[in-house]
């Protein structure tokens, strides 16, 4: 059970987000009728340079897509700091992949795994965790496991 306990502060860097919680400052708490929208992007996008989201295959065309669709279908896991959220996508084509939201976009976190389906995430960030690259992690934002904070 102690293993459990301890999962929270495992991963992402400042641990995982309740769910019902905001993952970081700029982010809002996901609602229920976002998590059950399709997940439209299925290619990166940096808004930063490019502010109207590039064409996306498979999406359909009469459909433009904008920055406040970012969170259809898109789970916070936690939040790693400097504005960097890995979410795991429930719904549409990329679903079971962790995407990484940050400031300046969005795309397949392949920074943490060599592969963003989320059982790999998963797999890379228990190794890395093992190896001892936690020890010099910050504390966590929510420091007791994520149940708890469920009322």
């Amino acid at each position: 059970m102690a293993a459990i306990e301890q999962l929270p502060s495992l991963f992402p860097h400042y641990g995982m987000v309740p769910p019902g919680f905001a993952p970081d400052h700029g982010f809002e708490a996901p609602s229920p009728d976002d998590l059950g929208r399709p997940f439209p992007f299925v290619e990166v996008w940096l808004w930063e340079a490019e502010p109207i989201p590039p064409p996306q295959p498979g999406s359909p065309t009469g459909n433009p897509l904008t920055r406040e669709m970012v969170d259809h279908g898109a789970l916070p896991l936690g939040t790693d700091g400097c504005g960097m959220v890995p979410m795991l996508i429930v719904t549409g084509a990329k679903r079971g992949e962790v995407w990484l939201f940050t400031d300046a976009g969005i795309g397949p976190d392949t920074m943490h795994a060599p592969s963003p389906l989320f059982l790999d995430w998963l797999e890379a960030r228990i190794e890395a965790f093992a190896a001892g690259e936690g020890k010099f992690r910050n504390p966590p934002r929510w420091p007791e496991p994520w149940w708890s904070y469920l009322p």
